[in-house]
């Protein structure tokens, strides 16, 4: 099975949501506020965004109004290199490699859904970095090459930390987020 390649998807689109496998700019911003229900309606909050990217969650965040204290993380370093575009701080880090850190939300859009990355395993982390909540998007779905997860697995695995976990589906094929508010 053939993995989404990120660097010749990038090099291709530059910077567009279809380096990251989107097919356009409405699927991610609904991914975006979809991720966004965490937030409990106030404007200055700290973030962290796991695997930013080129920091469009940031710019998508500021072209609402919000004003975050935010901070992207991306092991890529072309996505760093262009999230300085979007005046998104983003620094060069693998999220498993991050030392205790906490924020008021962490979230996370799309990161896992590529092979030879493990969301189950970045759950715990997640949670643990945040103070009032996380947020993630996965695949739910049949998609080649990409990693699929069960509402379910993660479900249970959310509650085995005393948080209930919500879910979103149907607003873009095969998505899905979780958001565990604390």
């Amino acid at each position: 099975m053939r993995q989404f390649d990120y660097k010749t998807a990038h090099e291709y689109f530059g910077n567009d949501p279809k380096s990251f496998g989107w097919p356009n700019l409405y699927e991610q911003n609904k991914r975006f506020e979809i991720l966004s229900k965490i937030l409990s309606g106030e404007k200055e909050f700290s973030v962290l965004d796991v695997g930013a990217g080129m920091g469009h969650y940031y710019k998508y965040l500021k072209d609402l109004g919000y004003d975050p204290e935010y901070l992207g993380v991306e092991r890529e370093k072309f996505f760093v290199d262009r999230a300085k575009e979007q005046n998104a701080h983003v620094l060069l880090v693998d999220f498993y490699d991050m030392e205790p850190d906490s924020f008021d939300y962490v979230i996370c859009s799309g990161t896992f859904n590529t092979q030879g990355t493990d969301l189950l395993r970045a759950i715990p982390k997640m949670i643990k970095f945040s103070r009032k909540g996380t947020a993630f998007n996965f695949i739910m779905d049949h998609n080649p090459g990409f990693n699929v997860y069960k509402v379910e697995t993660i479900q249970k695995l959310v509650e085995s930390f005393g948080y209930k976990p919500s879910f979103i589906s149907g607003y873009v094929l095969k998505d899905c987020t979780c958001l565990i508010p604390k």
